[in-house]
């Protein structure tokens, strides 16, 4: 009796020696670090539900999974690692875990892939042109940004990351912020999806990473404009930027789209020279006037023609620019009070009309459909 008692309890501590797992609060796909990739594998566990770990803990140890759940990610990692938190159900406050332990690490780190794109072939991050003009006291900068082109779109996404990288000298690192559109093709129902804004330690290395992964298991199709990142330039830059007439470099990299089996897809990064033109202050002119507050541009959005309302201003000419950065239009200004713009020819998209004036430069967001 005593040796089966023995044979009984050494066999039960062998099985919990070799088949107890541990997790580390937001590693959701075991790969030994937490970053963007895990809130793209939180969205496809959302709403699963399971057993809960013996205490409720977003501490950075491992903690013991108590029985694994009924699903599991195409890798192979059980659902259970998505309850980042362990109260036994997959929900925001696990993507909380993950912005709160964001690039903590264990064991053996296992890379993420990055399909890298091809020029011309695959989907790519997009901006207008810039041509800044910062006022005085003013040290915000909005940049819209898109993903895919009507020649290029995104065929089928259910989550997005990527890394914007900024000169942490010039740049406020602690206030870059990607605003998602809410209403953009990306974002058709803000109830069933969640992004976060990732950083650690950006003073000092000038990144941040956005992540955005929807929760209904849905993947969406389209292109063009997804959002704007906000910066906020460092207060004794500006006026060297100006009398240098240097610019401001923003780079976007490490760029994954998945797919509803999370399968990361070709994409390409971009990056963008933001000119600041000139700084109002009682020193320097100016390059933008109150008065061209007066042009009208309308009917936006429109689906071909395009009028702009000058009133008594004098437009020397238009540009009309792609996502990529292309002229597409281009055309004298006339002395007539209202002046039209063909777009009917131009794919769908977002635009940019650059009017130059006497007075200065207004630019004008066009939406082409």
């Amino acid at each position: 009796m005593k040796k089966l008692f023995l044979f009984t309890f050494c066999s039960l501590f062998l099985y919990q020696t070799v088949f107890t797992q541990t997790v580390w609060p937001g590693d959701v796909n075991n790969n030994g670090i937490v970053n963007e990739v895990d809130l793209l594998y939180l969205g496809l566990a959302f709403g699963e539900t399971g057993t809960p770990r013996t205490e409720i803990d977003t501490n950075w140890t491992a903690q013991t999974i108590i029985e694994n759940w009924e699903g599991e990610f195409p890798n192979g990692v059980n659902f259970a690692y998505a309850d980042c938190n362990g109260d036994g159900i997959v929900d925001v406050l696990d993507a909380d875990v993950v912005e709160q332990n964001y690039l903590e690490t264990h064991g053996t780190l296992i890379p993420d892939a990055i399909v890298e794109g091809v020029l011309g072939e695959d989907p790519i991050i997009v901006f207008p042109p810039q041509n800044l003009t910062i006022p005085e006291g003013v040290r915000s900068i909005d940049v819209d940004i898109g993903l895919g082109t009507a020649e290029i779109p995104v065929d089928s996404i259910l989550g997005l990351a990527f890394t914007i990288r900024v000169n942490p000298e010039l740049f406020v690192g602690n206030q870059t912020q990607f605003n998602l559109d809410k209403d953009s093709w990306l974002n058709p129902d803000d109830d069933f999806s969640i992004s976060r804004n990732l950083k650690k330690n950006p003073r000092e290395n000038g990144l941040f990473t956005f992540v955005y992964t929807r929760t209904d298991k849905m993947p969406v199709a389209n292109f063009g404009s997804i959002g704007t990142v906000s910066f906020v330039v460092e207060s004794n830059v500006v006026d060297l930027l100006v009398n240098n007439n240097d610019s401001l470099e923003v780079a976007i990299d490490s760029v994954i789209i998945t797919d509803d089996n999370l399968e990361p897809l070709p994409v390409l990064g971009n990056s963008i020279n933001l000119q600041v033109e000139e700084l109002i202050d009682s020193t320097t002119t100016s390059t933008y006037h109150p008065i061209l507050d007066n042009i009208k541009v309308y009917p936006n959005p429109t689906s071909g023609w395009l009028l702009v309302k000058t009133g008594n201003i004098q437009l020397e000419y238009f540009e009309l620019f792609n996502m990529l950065g292309q002229a597409v239009l281009s055309q004298k200004g006339q002395p007539e009070n209202f002046q039209s713009l063909d777009l009917g020819s131009l794919p769908t998209g977002t635009y940019l009309l650059r009017m130059v004036t006497e007075h200065g430069i207004k630019l004008e967001h066009i939406l082409k459909f």
